[in-house]
This record gives structure tokens, C-alpha cells and sequence, in this order.
């Protein structure tokens, strides 16, 4: 457990590169793999707070809101998208990390959480938040916010050990993927794609 901690900071690395891929890249495949990579970091961060068993629920769950999504995926075509289109979703990425990384601090004086997990849950956060408002495709929105949910877990960890919350939050999760597929697989959710 103590080498988890110790090398946390690997995950919250992880979780902003995949957040990066995930805003940058509209492959439908390079989206559910680099869910697959958050996820783990999520329950990595996660784990640091709960007992190994209880994180990783997060992490099946996770995974399998991947999997739901990534059946409705099968014979879509991933938009092409312009370079500079790339690289204002970088710049805003790249302004929203900033603010990220200067809040820490006055956060952590109102909530008593390990100052890594609070860099994680903002990045997940903020990035989903992020990921959500820059879009119209539906898979790209569920995403945002399961990655806007998976910040809310990671911090919401820190602060409360309960199997009902990891149970709610896993049904929600799993409720939002459900919900992605049938607007991904619908004609009017077709066309927003």
C-alpha cells in the first residue's frame, strides 16, 4: 500500500495524459482505450483512501462503462478534425491545467485530503467539465462526464469510506453509460454524433 502512495503522483500523470487524449483524439478507439488507462489511475488514487477490494469496484465498473459504450461503436465512422480545431482544444486544456495546478492549495485548507489526490480528482474534473462543453457527439459527452464523475469519486473518497456511496456512484456510472448507448445507437442521437 505504501508503495501505491508513493508513486501516486505516476497516477495523476497518467489521468492528465489520458484526459488530453481523450479531448484531442474523436477516434472512438483511442477514447475507450485511454478510458481504460483512467480508469486505472482512478482506482489507484482511489485506493489510497479505501480498502484495495472497495477501489477496485471503481475499476470494473469503469471498464465496463467502456465496454457499454464501446458496443455501439462498431461500425461508426470517427470525424476527421482540423488541426486548428486540435490545437484550441490543447490551448484550452492547457489553460484549464494551469488553473488546476493553482488550486490545490486552497482547497486542500477547506478539505484535509493528501494533496495528490486533490491534484487528481481536479485534473479528472476540470477536464471533463472541459471535454463536455466543447461538444455535440454524444459518446464524447458521456465521457466528459464519467470523467467529471470519476474526479468526484476520487475526491469524495478522501473524504468518506462507505459501500453505499461506492455502490451509488457505481450505478450511476454504469446508468450514464446505458444512457450513452441508447443515445448512440437512437437516430436523433445519430445525427447530433
Amino acid at each position: 500500500m505504501s508503495l501505491l502512495k508513493e508513486f501516486a503522483i505516476l497516477a495523476v500523470v497518467l489521468l492528465g495524459v489520458t484526459s488530453l487524449v481523450l479531448l484531442i483524439y474523436p477516434n472512438w478507439r483511442w477514447t475507450l482505450a485511454a478510458m481504460v488507462i483512467q480508469y486505472l489511475a482512478v482506482a489507484w488514487l482511489v485506493s489510497l483512501s479505501w480498502p484495495l477490494g472497495l477501489a477496485a469496484v471503481t475499476l470494473v465498473v469503469g471498464w465496463m462503462a467502456g465496454a457499454v459504450l464501446s458496443t455501439t461503436q462498431a461500425a461508426s465512422q470517427s470525424k476527421s478534425e482540423t488541426i486548428s480545431g486540435r490545437l484550441f482544444r490543447l490551448i484550452a486544456a492547457g489553460l484549464v491545467l494551469i488553473v488546476i495546478f493553482t488550486l490545490p492549495s486552497a482547497v486542500q485548507t477547506w478539505l484535509q485530503v493528501d494533496q495528490t489526490v486533490m491534484l487528481g480528482a481536479l485534473v479528472l474534473a476540470g477536464m471533463g467539465l472541459l471535454q463536455t462543453s466543447m461538444t455535440n457527439e454524444p459518446l464524447r459527452i458521456v465521457v466528459g462526464l464519467l470523467s467529471f464523475l470519476a474526479g468526484f469519486e476520487i475526491l469524495y473518497a478522501a473524504l468518506e469510506v462507505s459501500v453505499l456511496v461506492a455502490g451509488l456512484l457505481a450505478a450511476i456510472n454504469l446508468g450514464l453509460a446505458l444512457a450513452g448507448a441508447y443515445l448512440l445507437t437512437t437516430p436523433e442521437g445519430a445525427e447530433a454524433g
